[in-house]
């Protein structure tokens, strides 16, 4: 007899994936309250294999048989007069998928396969069986019946007692037989609930600061949850180097994490902290601490698929050998947080703080991260689109790579900005930003200041960039194109048009050309410089505010101060111009550098 069970996704090289009734003489096989689905045999009976002598008997009852090949079950998509609902392949209506979530801890100590909430064997079971079961399989906590009916298959599809959701131990056991709840435990049983449940902290059991040490492998979460913590610096979950502190199994949901500190994450594969993947689904983390993880592939610190929303919160110290020392996502939005201490260690690998398809950074501090390998882009951030507003980047490193602060692949916005005392070991100390349409970076109120591109050959000692670039309201000041040949010691545009409007650009040094700005000679796209200052800047002699433009017709400005016109096409102007502007020239060939 098989009551109340669930047999699903197994397979034989035989007949019967799922079940093969092939008794001596004079059985009967009863099929109760069960779900037997999404097996797989040579392609015979791959649910169920029958009787071979009609001496024996199968019963079944209020259960879903997937499918129907190699029986005598008749289809019913609906349920037929015994309760069941049996599937049968083309050319019948289809098999019938029962809808289970994918294996794992749904409260209980034993791994099990809940319904989805979809599933077509919610209350479809038999009314009469529940009152033989005080729970299904998981055990206490979990009634069997809860509805009007109770569902087939092992597992009853129910809101749990919220003081299941109250922790009230430090210890990380699984044992709902007493009267403490684990943060496991209470884990465990919202994957068992219907709808995203909130996890509390009960403050009487923990005095701060207290850690929760894993010591039963990381957190596995497999539907919507709310996790709130009583503050990041009163309470950790620390896995101790053993395994990942959370991962979320479910292939939808949310996730949201308050409060808390996650640390000690250590996996051979993505996300050493918190590993987030569903299909569909948002990460959000506030007022928490993700800080030293590692992770041997990508997110050493969180490794996210879905949107990931960060607020007030702090990543540090985490490790990854992949993309994303602190955080690697699809979209992330981080505001009023600190990004810092993070690091990547293999070729390719970009992104030290963040490494993301896009994201949105807002009132934020990227500091001290870096990558240490060939090719790995972006110190602080490694992103194809980014809008960073009233935030400071300081202090990161791409050591052998270009993009000390941010590498930039499709358009960089910068607002209220400081960017600072960056490196990097190849192109764009501050900024490397190319792009596949035309706006490379737009930068508004904002500072690139400090920062250094120091190979041989390095280019844009502040900014680098393939594609258009606009500055407005903004200073580039005290960036360094280092090493033999270097160019562009603020800026460096090889394609796309240049736009520096009301801004200043001074103190500037290339060990070569173009201490303040340089395009290539070839240069096809007008370079406008209008209502700025150009001064203080130094190269090796050739051309120290900006290289590279020859044709006046290619160069506009208009109201500006450039203190030295050597290497370019203008003419002096110790007086303002017609155009205002006031252009110096050296001795002896001039009447002087105009002083800023």
């Amino acid at each position: 007899m098989i009551v109340a069970s669930t047999i699903a996704a197994n397979r034989s090289g035989g007949r019967g994936g799922g079940i093969d009734f092939t008794p001596s003489s004079n059985a009967t096989l009863k099929i109760e309250n069960s779900i037997v689905a999404g097996n797989l045999d040579g392609g015979s009976a791959p649910d169920l294999a029958p009787p071979l002598t009609h001496s024996d008997t199968l019963l079944v009852r209020h259960s879903l048989i997937g499918d129907n090949t190699g029986t005598d079950l008749v289809e019913s998509q609906v349920q037929d007069v015994d309760g069941n609902l049996i599937g049968a392949p083309s050319p019948g209506a289809g098999i019938i998928d029962p809808l289970l979530l994918q294996l794992g801890n749904y409260g209980g100590r034993i791994p099990s396969r809940p319904l989805d909430d979809a599933s077509p064997a919610i209350n479809r079971g038999d009314l009469a069986w529940s009152a033989a079961f005080d729970f299904d399989q998981r055990g206490i906590g979990f009634p069997r019946l809860s509805g009007g009916r109770p569902d087939m298959g092992a597992s009853e599809r129910q809101a749990v007692s919220l003081n299941r959701f109250i922790v009230n131990t430090a210890e990380d056991e699984l044992n709902f037989a007493n009267d403490t709840v684990s943060l496991r435990e209470a884990i465990y049983s919202a994957n068992g609930s219907v709808g995203t449940d909130v996890i509390t902290f009960d403050p009487s059991a923990f005095t701060a600061p207290s850690v929760i040490p894993l010591s039963l492998g990381q957190l596995e979460i497999t539907d919507s949850l709310t996790i709130e913590g009583l503050g990041r610096d009163s309470l950790s979950i620390d896995a101790q180097g053993f395994s990942r502190v959370i991962q979320f199994l479910g292939t939808r949901g949310d996730l949201s994490l308050s409060g808390l500190t996650v640390t000690g994450g250590s996996t051979s594969d993505s996300g050493g902290g918190i590993y987030f993947q569903p299909l569909a689904g948002t990460l959000s983390l506030s007022e928490m601490r993700v800080a030293a993880n590692n992770a041997a592939a990508s997110g050493g610190g969180i490794d996210s698929l879905g949107d990931t929303f960060i607020d007030g919160s702090e990543i540090s110290g985490n490790r990854a050998t992949a993309g994303g020392g602190g955080i690697s996502a699809t979209r992330v939005t981080v505001t009023s947080s600190e990004i810092f201490d993070n690091v990547t260690t293999s070729d390719g690998a970009g992104g030290g703080g963040i490494a993301a398809e896009t994201a949105t950074i807002l009132d934020s501090v990227l500091a001290n991260n870096s990558t240490d390998a060939i090719g790995a882009h972006g110190g602080a951030l490694s992103v194809a689109v980014a809008d960073v507003t009233g935030s400071l980047i300081r202090d990161n490193h791409a050591r052998v790579a270009s993009g000390g602060a941010i590498a930039s692949s499709q358009s960089l916005r910068l607002i209220g900005t400081t960017i600072t005392g960056n490196t990097s070991g190849g192109d764009g100390g501050g900024i490397h930003a190319t792009t596949d349409g035309s706006m490379a970076v737009s930068m508004s109120m904002s500072s690139v200041s400090l920062n250094t591109a120091s190979a041989d050959g390095s280019r844009g000692g502040g900014i680098f960039a393939s594609g258009n670039i606009v500055l407005t309201d903004s200073t580039l000041s005290g960036n360094q194109s280092l090493g033999a040949g270097a160019d562009g010691g603020g800026v460096f545009v090889s394609t796309g048009s240049v736009e520096i409007l009301r801004s200043t650009v001074a103190a500037n040094t290339a060990t070569r050309a173009g201490g303040g700005l340089l395009v290539p000679f070839n240069h096809p796209s007008p370079v406008t410089i209008r209502n700025a200052i150009f001064a203080l800047n130094s190269d090796s002699g050739i051309a120290p505010n900006f290289r590279g433009i020859l044709n006046l017709n290619d160069l506009d400005v208009d109201f500006s101060l450039i203190d030295d016109n050597t290497g370019t096409a203008l003419a002096e102007s110790q007086v303002t111009s017609p155009r205002g502007n006031l252009i110096g020239r050296p001795a002896p060939s001039g009447s002087g550098v105009i002083d800023a």
